[in-house]
């Protein structure tokens, strides 16, 4: 068994929706290859390696099929966006921010992780496309 749980866990998930064979969404669940995707980016943004988000966001992206369920793809441009703060890369995290509200406009303004992200970055940037974006949020 592998030493690195999140390495086995997410092998296992690939395994899987490998056998699978493609996405499926039996009762609202979203799985296979796609969702595996997509939880490679969120793995590193939870643990803080949002160099290793970044880098996995760019493969998975491109790849992002325009008919999966908007708000699992406005749940991963937030992870996303999550990823570019921690990089220091503000602008990048707001874009991936204002593209999650565009898929859904609720779920993002909702999310707790937008709102802490969008409350550091007020925090050292005022009157800008960020303060646009924190008064829909509600938190100005």
């Amino acid at each position: 068994m592998s030493r690195d749980p999140q390495r086995s866990t997410s092998a296992l998930a690939g395994q899987l929706a490998e056998t699978l064979g493609g996405d499926r969404n039996d009762f609202q669940l979203q799985f296979g290859p796609t969702n595996v995707a997509i939880w490679s980016v969120l793995l590193p943004v939870e643990v803080g390696q949002g160099r290793e988000a970044v880098r996995r966001a760019a493969q998975v992206t491109p790849r992002l099929p325009a008919d999966y369920a908007r708000e699992r793809r406005s749940h991963y441009f937030i992870d996303v966006g999550r990823a570019h703060h921690y990089n220091g890369r503000n602008g990048e995290a707001l874009d991936s921010f204002l593209h999650a509200e565009r898929l859904a406009p609720q779920a993002t303004r909702m999310h707790p992780a937008v709102h802490e992200t969008m409350n550091v970055i007020l925090n050292s940037r005022r009157r800008t496309d960020a303060y646009e974006f924190a008064l829909r949020l509600g938190l100005r």
